[in-house]
């Protein structure tokens, strides 16, 4: 059964800002069945092995390009909404996406080095638009999600300052996913596109509360997803 995030992130004195990016997609067409009515989004689809579509467009997700935007559009929940919903904000989002679309295209030949060459090429991608933005990528590393939790603990949040956010890309079986962290005044703030905004305030500058809230909810939500790269940068 899966775990209650709201009553979680209550028990943890923390606030929740709902998001899903299913919705974003789907309000911006970017998942519709005729390519051309996709508003700029990519027009090709993903097929599963037998050759039937799995997702249309970018159905499949926007999560990095979500992530990214969570950092570059400002330090509030409705900076970062006025922001998706801008011209501006949804090229941003759809141009990530459209290129990881056409970078880890699966190739028949390459299919068992597929998900591996697509992380490569997902950092990549993420640290040019945010430098692009006037967001410099710091320093970042791989791991396996079995450490990610305590890196998380030990190095991310007990480092946490304004100037500075993280992009956390964890991949596995079911493809890749991003996330992403920042801090507010006494504040600590996760976003994941398939849930919301979580703020949680820090304890004598420390942020155990939300230590405590992702070691629920990463493995609870994200048993599957094995690999990881995290990635710190320093924020306009």
């Amino acid at each position: 059964m899966p775990a209650d995030i709201d009553n979680l992130v209550t028990t943890l004195n923390g606030k929740r800002n709902k998001f899903l990016q299913d919705d974003y997609i789907s309000g911006n067409q970017w998942d519709n069945i005729n390519p051309m009515q996709r508003q700029g989004a990519w027009t090709n689809n993903n097929y599963d092995s037998q050759g039937n579509i799995q997702y249309h467009g970018l159905g499949a997700g926007v999560c990095l390009g979500l992530s990214s935007a969570y950092l570059i559009s400002g330090t509030t929940w409705p900076d970062f909404m006025n922001y998706i919903s801008s011209p501006l904000g949804k090229v941003q989002i759809r141009g990530v996406q459209n290129l990881l679309k056409e970078l880890t295209l699966p190739r028949p030949k390459n299919l068992s080095t597929y998900k591996y060459q697509g992380n490569i090429n997902s950092k990549e991608v993420m640290t040019t638009v945010l430098r692009n933005k006037g967001i410099s990528y710091i320093k970042g590393g791989n791991m396996m999600t079995n450490k990610l939790l305590e890196s998380i603990r030990t190095d991310i949040l007990q480092n946490m300052s304004s100037q500075n956010g993280y992009i956390i890309i964890i991949g596995g079986q079911a493809g890749l996913h991003a996330f992403a962290i920042r801090a507010g005044v006494n504040v600590l703030k996760f976003f994941d596109p398939n849930h919301g905004e979580f703020i949680f305030p820090t304890m004598n500058g420390q942020g155990d509360l939300m230590a405590l809230f992702l070691l629920t909810f990463i493995v609870d939500r994200y048993p599957n997803f094995n690999k990881c790269d995290v990635s710190c940068f320093k924020l306009r």
